[in-house]
């Protein structure tokens, strides 16, 4: 799971920030696809950048939930759907 999880983080961060470490760029990309503010995608997106902190940087036990890696996998398909112009507002739904 841990591998899975950080594959996929790997795909945030090729899509959506190619020239920095930051993750703002993710959060502005899901407020303008499925509404709000780029604040209010703090949390969702936060928690997953401090899960993979701490799998890559950590001294903490390396483990990660199935539900990490399905809640992880549908931010990676709703990059995805963007980046190549599908439109699924209800990704957005399982993202919230």
């Amino acid at each position: 799971m841990v591998t899975e999880y950080l594959e996929l983080w790997f795909v945030v961060e090729v899509i959506a920030m190619p020239d920095t470490t930051k993750v703002r760029p993710v959060r502005e990309r899901l407020a303008a696809a499925f509404g709000g503010s780029e604040s209010e995608w703090q949390g969702f997106v936060g928690r997953h950048y401090g899960r993979r902190s701490n799998l890559v940087h950590g001294d903490v036990r390396r483990e990660v939930e199935e539900q990490d890696v399905e809640s992880l996998r549908d931010l990676v398909q709703a990059l995805l759907e963007l980046e190549f112009g599908v439109a699924n507002p209800e990704r957005g739904d399982r993202l919230k």
